[in-house]
């Protein structure tokens, strides 16, 4: 049976890396891989908790959950692409006592990160992102795997080590990622957990993994040892969970995942997972749950890191008379965000709006926003502009913290307001004549102008026509920070109603220049080479 266990694996491990090819512009109308980030109870516990809301995709995690009492924690060992990584990874980091099997109430750890989880939540904080498994999985493959293998091929495309044929259907630039040496050695030390213990993060730090347990604590099919047993102990030093306890009739069902390595191992033939545990009573089990002074620890420790992560110096704060909150003037979110309060508590940190960005201008926050902020989505504009036409993040977001708006609504959504810092400006402190921003704007909001002293004209932005889409700053040939870059200050986010209709109501004047506003999203490497701008700065 071990083939079967390993094909479930790699074919789950397949389908997941392939809905997250799938978030990009060709693809995602076909297939829709937010969906698969509803399956993991701790994502989806930390984001309703937090933003008090039922998200989408409650009745496909419902019947999961049903899905596990009847046949035990199946998903952790057939399913999860994190435990299959971890599975994946540990022949080649195993130690000597990766065999060993762990005694002990280090297991109820995971119980304690998922009441901590819990309690942060709450309270208005929302940590989930630290232990969900697959938004865990989905950061591990978009920001380390994919720009690696991204990098790997174009290398090879590069070096001439790929037919013509390949190498034109490889070569892409590598995507390019705030934060890469973080998640890098993040990754890393999770996956080398292996060397301690087989499945180290799903046998004692997964909260996903504690609900599952809670659920299939008394699975319907389940492990049943018959009297052919002998006593040998090579199923209980060979479970890869540690389910099995001193004596190899009793079985630890909140561990087991169903592997059925011990069926495969036992010379005897004595044990089974159908049929036999429908006739039989459940054995009188060890307490499994943490005792009641840690649970009070940890409840405190939640209570005091969201007090530290929503009023830190570091935080963004609330302006008390007026109900609002003043954020960093470099913190720009996406269009369609919902305001800060709802975004940081509804985002569940998936990668999927950073994935499927066309001009990688979506970046993790390392820092912008302070520790509740941290690895959401921020529109970095020196990366790349934000499309006009472009409406993915929010169709792919699985929590809604991204709305999804329509492309003539969505032009509506202002991320924030160019400033020019005329002492930077080529053409407002060197009196060069530079016209980049101008032409660059989509939206006709630079104008050119002489002002008194001044040999050339010289940009003004128009605070009525500009979305803060950060085309400009993305042209600017300033090196270092551009002379002209987009703020935070008049932004506009909504949690429900219409973009266009507020705009209006502030009197904006925000429409197309030049072209049409439903033209597609292009990614980086496809843009135009007849570029329109001026001679010495393409």
């Amino acid at each position: 049976m071990n083939w079967f266990q390993r094909s479930l694996q790699a074919l789950c491990l397949a389908l997941f890396v392939l809905l997250l090819l799938a978030a990009t512009p060709i693809l995602t109308g076909f297939l829709d891989p937010a969906r698969v980030f509803a399956l993991d109870p701790a994502a989806y516990l930390g984001a309703a908790l937090s933003g008090r809301v039922l998200l989408p995709g409650l009745g496909a995690l419902l019947f999961l959950l049903l899905l596990t009492w009847l046949l035990g924690r199946f998903f952790c060992g057939h399913v999860c692409p994190l435990g299959t990584s971890c599975d994946a990874v540990r022949p080649l980091v195993a130690g000597k006592a990766a065999s060993e099997p762990s005694g002990g109430r280090w297991p109820a750890a995971k119980y304690l990160v998922l009441l901590f989880i819990a309690a942060a939540s709450l309270l208005g904080l929302n940590l989930a992102y630290w232990g969900a498994p697959l938004t865990l999985a989905g950061r591990l493959f978009i920001l380390v795997l994919g720009p690696a293998g991204e990098f790997l091929l174009s290398g090879l495309s590069g070096a001439g080590l790929l037919s013509d044929r390949a190498a034109s259907a490889a070569w892409l630039p590598p995507d390019r990622y705030l934060g890469a040496w973080f998640f890098l050695v993040f990754f890393a030390s999770l996956l080398l957990l292996q060397h301690f213990r087989p499945r180290f993060w799903c046998r004692f730090l997964c909260p996903a993994g504690a609900v599952f347990a809670l659920t299939a604590r008394r699975p319907f099919f389940r492990r049943t040892v018959s009297d052919a047993c002998t006593d040998c102990g090579l199923c209980r030093k060979r479970c890869p969970m540690g389910a099995i306890g001193s004596d190899p009739r009793h079985t630890r069902y909140e561990e087991c995942i169903v592997c059925q390595r011990c069926v495969r191992l036992c010379p005897e033939g004595a044990i089974a997972f159908l049929g036999l545990g429908l006739r039989e009573k459940f054995p009188e089990a060890e307490p499994f749950l943490p005792g009641r002074r840690a649970a009070l620890q940890t409840l405190t420790a939640a209570a005091a890191v969201a007090f530290v992560g929503r009023t830190g110096l570091l935080e963004a704060w609330s302006r008390q008379e007026a109900g609002q909150r003043i954020l960093a003037g470099e913190l720009i979110r996406p269009p369609g965000a919902l305001p800060e309060d709802d975004f940081l508590n509804r985002c569940i940190r998936c990668g999927l709006c950073l994935r499927i960005c066309p001009t990688d201008m979506l970046q993790p926050a390392m820092g912008h926003s302070g520790w509740s902020g941290f690895q959401t989505p921020v529109a970095v504009a020196r990366s790349g502009p934000c499309e006009p036409g472009c409406t993915l993040c929010g169709e792919v977001c699985p929590s809604r913290a991204i709305r999804a708006l329509p492309r003539e609504e969505k032009v509506w959504a202002k991320m924030g307001t160019a400033v020019v810092d005329r002492r930077k400006c080529l053409a407002w402190e060197w009196g060069e004549r530079c016209l980049v921003c101008d032409e660059a704007c989509p939206y006709g909001a630079v104008d050119l102008s002489r002002e008194p002293g001044m040999q050339v004209s010289v940009p003004h932005v128009r605070e009525d026509r500009c979305t803060g889409c950060g085309a400009c700053e993305f042209a600017c040939p300033v090196v270092d920070r551009p002379a002209i870059a987009v703020s935070s200050m008049a932004e506009m986010r909504l949690a429900t109603g219409s973009y266009r209709e507020e705009s209006e109501r502030r009197g904006l004047d925000i429409t197309r220049k030049g072209r049409e506003s439903e033209e597609k999203p292009r990614r980086r490497d496809t843009a135009d080479d007849d570029s329109d701008l001026p001679p010495g700065f393409q």
